[in-house]
């Protein structure tokens, strides 16, 4: 399996804000939700969480023997283009990558298939996730 990236984008730094995720039920529109996370941020004409961060752009190939064990479509024998983004947690474009009020850090990676198929990895740096599915579990 090879992985190449180039880097297309970077972003410095310097703020701070303090979120407390948690648990529990409540009910909110995603416009309510980007509403309430530019009040803790602050409204900086900007994405309202993960701000600040770095976007790679490459290429992968799958190793020969992944498509013996999956069927999904960027582990089959093609080379897949990637985008990769790196990023801070808070909606403050200019907070310092060494705060803890950056917690947690996220990385997404799209895979671009030639046919015109793509698949999605998002993680983070947190026990849990902080919205729920389609049915309400965390």
């Amino acid at each position: 399996m090879k992985i190449k990236f180039t880097i297309l984008l970077a972003a410095s730094s310097l703020w701070g804000v303090t979120l407390n995720a948690q648990s529990g039920t409540q009910n909110a529109t995603p416009v309510q939700m980007v509403e309430a996370l530019h009040d803790a941020f602050g409204e900086h004409h900007a994405r309202a969480v993960h701000t600040k961060g770095i976007i790679l752009e490459g290429t992968f190939t799958p190793a020969a023997s992944a498509s013996t064990i999956t069927k999904a479509a960027h582990f089959q024998k093609e080379q897949s283009n990637i985008v990769v983004r790196f990023s801070d947690f808070a909606g403050v474009p200019n907070i310092p990558d060494n705060s803890g009020l950056a917690n947690p850090r996220g990385m997404a990676i799209k895979f671009k298939m030639k046919n015109g198929l793509t698949t999605d990895f998002v993680g983070h740096s947190f026990n849990g996730f902080p919205t729920p599915n389609s049915l309400g579990i965390y």
